[in-house]
């Protein structure tokens, strides 16, 4: 699941992702992975730095997903890093 972080008020999701947020609430994950990851500034400091992340890891958790990895968090140019990344979800 991807997901970016808007304004800078932690954890504020962008407004077009709040109604599939709200509609998680009815899902049942019980017994399914799931990971996160998604963009943010870090000039907004390390508070707030891609807390959308977080709020959708706790949101997964909550509904019975497994995360099965840290949520991958960049700020600018990380092709290479996404890449490993997504290679361990795998492992």
């Amino acid at each position: 699941m991807a997901a970016k972080d808007v304004g800078d008020i932690a954890g504020e999701l962008q407004d077009e992702f709040l109604d599939f947020y709200d509609n998680l609430s009815g899902v049942d994950l019980v017994g399914k992975q799931a990971a996160v990851f998604g963009p943010g500034d870090s000039s907004f400091g390390e508070d707030i730095f891609c807390k959308a992340v977080d709020i959708l890891e706790v949101k997964l958790e909550e509904l019975g997903a497994e995360v099965i990895i840290e949520g991958f968090k960049w700020d600018g140019e990380a092709k290479d890093k996404i890449e490993d990344w997504a290679n361990n979800l795998s492992n």
